[in-house]
């Protein structure tokens, strides 16, 4: 997680908004163009593989979280 006391949203570019908006599509296996993951722009695989890994992370960390808090709730 990422303490700021900056808005990061000002930096995000509209490429960078959209290639966000199609990560959804992308985990239920939708490309943007025919064919298969190789028939895609590069800069769009680099940028799911990015994003998946970001998207694993977050999902790891929310389970510690939750494990941590149910572990806590045992104690008392």
């Amino acid at each position: 997680m990422i303490e700021s006391r900056t808005c990061f949203l000002p930096m995000v570019t509209p490429s960078s908004n959209f290639l966000l908006s199609l990560y959804r599509h992308y985990k239920a296996g939708v490309l943007p163009h025919a064919g298969g993951l190789l028939d895609q722009p590069h800069y769009y695989t680099e940028a799911m593989e990015i994003l998946a890994g970001l998207d694993v992370q977050i999902q790891a960390e929310a389970a510690q979280r939750m494990r941590e808090s149910l572990g806590n709730r045992s104690l008392h």
